[in-house]
């Protein structure tokens, strides 16, 4: 009997070990939390929301691919980048709400998307679905598929009373018509899961579902600021209902899905690369 008692309180010591030995991986493999808010016409802006999660860990983000022999047209198309590399920091390193790391943070594997089901749904899927076809022809993106299974997903897409919307921002903030939020991996910056939340039309307009749509999908993306530099772009500051992505937008998804920019290099690796890129 007492043979069984040691065994069983040897078993349990190390089983206590192993479960210690998780805990301290665990913090190891940190991630970052990030939120966007879309403010309604009221307001005159779109906050960038707030950060938080565990510390930088310390493997670092992965080393950029070496830069190759480019083509004539990829040497034109990393000049317009290096055109719009204030834009890209404004609106993808960025949080106009909260202290963002300011480093890069985009998904590696296919996004699996869920939708609640809802009448307001329906009557957008089409465009919907058409948006998303567009942006899963950007150049990189790993690109979106619908699931009907809600524990296959890794985002969310929810249509919400504002009500219910303001519940989730939490009290204390502006009215808004969007929200979205995503979750990454310091070591990495690759973003693992994602809750996206459009206020029904009963509570905005047929406009404003159409943009936040657009906004809030692109926004899950990685490029979660604003800015008021391009007035026809989706990630405009000010009140907009542009829902389709603009010349810019379009630029700034495929840079930031390049194979040359790692997830979780900041600005100034960012800047470096762009540049050697552009005058390659």
């Amino acid at each position: 009997m007492n043979n069984c008692k040691a065994a069983r309180k040897c078993i349990v010591m190390r089983l206590c070990a192993v479960f210690m030995s998780v805990l301290v991986l665990i913090p190891a493999c940190g991630c970052g939390i990030i939120e966007d808010i879309l403010l309604p016409a009221a307001t005159a802006e779109n906050a960038g929301g707030t950060t938080d999660g565990d510390p930088e860990t310390p493997y670092g983000a992965a080393s950029p691919s070496p830069l190759p022999e480019l083509t004539e047209a990829e040497k034109q198309f990393w000049k317009q980048a290096e055109k719009l590399l204030d834009y890209y920091e404004d609106v993808a390193l960025g949080s106009e709400y909260g202290d963002a790391d300011g480093k890069v943070h985009k998904w590696k594997e296919t996004v699996k998307l869920y939708v609640h089901a809802s009448p307001e749904y329906e009557k957008y899927k089409d465009f919907y679905t058409r948006f998303i076809d567009r942006m899963n022809a950007i150049e990189g993106f790993p690109g979106i598929e619908f699931t009907d299974d809600p524990e296959n997903a890794s985002l969310t897409l929810e249509f919400v009373s504002a009500e219910e919307l303001q519940n989730e921002i939490g009290a204390g903030k502006d009215q808004a018509y969007g929200f979205a939020r995503i979750s990454w991996y310091n070591s990495s910056g690759e973003i693992f899961k994602g809750n996206i939340y459009i206020v029904r039309e009963e509570d905005s307009s047929e406009a404003d579902v159409k943009h936040t749509l657009v906004e809030e999908t692109a926004q899950a993306a990685g490029l979660m600021n604003d800015s008021y530099r391009y007035e026809t772009s989706i990630f405009y500051q000010g009140y907009s209902t542009v829902n389709k992505l603009s010349e810019e937008d379009e630029i700034l998804l495929r840079m930031h899905y390049s194979e040359y920019l790692s997830g979780g290099i900041d600005a100034a690796q960012v800047r470096e690369i762009v540049t050697k890129l552009a005058n390659s």
